[in-house]
This record gives C-alpha cells, sequence and structure tokens, in this order.
C-alpha cells in the first residue's frame, strides 16, 4: 500500500509532466521557477492525507489547541477544516467525523501542500526523465 506521501509525490509528477507536455507543444518553453510555480498552484485531485490524522488534527484545530505556527502544514489543515465547516452548514445531519471523510473524499485542496525543496527535487527528476526520452 501507497503512503499519502508517496501517492502525493506521484500526482505532482503527473502534473509536473502533463505542464512540460503543453510547453512542448505549443513550443513555449516555460523557465524552470515558472514551471514549479505552476506545479505546486496546480489543484489536485484529492487532499493526500490519512482520515484518522486529519479527523485527529482537524478535532484539535476545532478546539483551539492547534498550533498557529505558520507555514504549508498550517495552511493545508485550515484549508481542510474550512471545508468541512462549509460541509457542516450545507449537510446539517453530518456528524464532524462523517463531515470530516466527505471533505476529503469529494473536496479538493486549492494547491499541492509540500516543501518546495521536495517539490524541485521531483520536477529536477522528471525533466531529467524526460530529456533521456527525447
Amino acid at each position: 500500500m501507497k503512503s499519502t506521501t508517496t501517492e502525493r509525490d506521484e500526482a505532482f509528477a503527473q502534473v509536473c509532466r502533463r505542464i512540460i507536455a503543453g510547453q512542448r507543444k505549443n513550443r513555449k518553453p516555460i523557465p524552470f521557477e515558472e514551471l514549479l510555480t505552476k506545479a505546486l498552484t496546480t489543484r489536485p485531485e484529492r487532499h493526500f492525507v490519512e482520515y484518522d490524522s486529519a479527523l485527529r488534527r482537524l478535532y484539535a484545530l476545532r478546539r483551539g489547541r492547534e498550533s498557529c505556527r505558520p507555514g504549508l502544514a498550517t495552511q493545508k489543515w485550515h484549508e481542510i477544516y474550512a471545508q468541512v465547516r462549509v460541509v457542516m452548514v450545507r449537510r446539517p445531519q453530518l456528524s464532524f467525523p462523517m463531515a470530516v471523510a466527505f471533505a476529503l473524499a469529494y473536496k479538493r485542496p486549492s494547491r499541492f501542500y509540500m516543501p518546495e525543496k521536495h517539490a524541485r527535487d521531483i520536477l529536477r527528476r522528471v525533466i531529467a526523465a524526460e530529456t533521456m526520452v527525447i
């Protein structure tokens, strides 16, 4: 069974390949930094978090016990929590755990939540693999 991190990395690599293919088709090279930003800000198909971990973190956030450290991880949890709150307003019959499950299953994150250094490494590997194919 793949970890959510591995799944996220594979989805990010796929987005990178799709962007590179588009640039080749249009014959417009994109600078590395622009390609990285475009890939990171592409909306993934789903959240790459485990339900149990999400439920624990979101309960803490709901009770005000979650740390307020700045960073991508905090942004990710706040985004998921906001989606859960919307689900609970639109579907008041759902309990909090059911709303978390619904949000994780049917809502999409606004971006890839991963360290930029890690994203760079993945993008470099994708570019290296793509240039070997040519």
